[in-house]
């Protein structure tokens, strides 16, 4: 069940990339992907999420796509605090 989930996940994330390409404006949008919470796949002995404080629950995954900018993996310590919604409406 959760390989599905994660196969549907990406088949959604490959519709909104598909879409900023068709539109031209990926050059020009940063894409975030994250997560509320980690998960953990028996790696620990458990399956799922608030069951403990191990690693793989309580890392929180982020994906960071900003133009201009050459990929790179952060193998440290990082915040979601300063990431956060906009305050106004979308439309304006």
């Amino acid at each position: 069940m959760e390989i599905d989930s994660c196969h549907h996940l990406d088949s959604q994330f490959q519709r909104v990339f598909t879409f900023l390409k068709k539109e031209d404006l990926l050059k020009n949008t940063m894409v975030i992907i994250t997560g509320d919470h980690g998960e953990e796949f028996m790696e620990k002995g458990r399956w799922g999420h608030n069951s403990e404080f191990t690693e793989e629950q309580m890392r929180v995954p982020l994906v960071l796509r900003i133009p201009n900018i050459e990929p790179t993996r952060v193998n440290r310590m990082t915040s979601h605090l300063d990431i956060a919604p906009r305050s106004s409406s979308v439309t304006d």
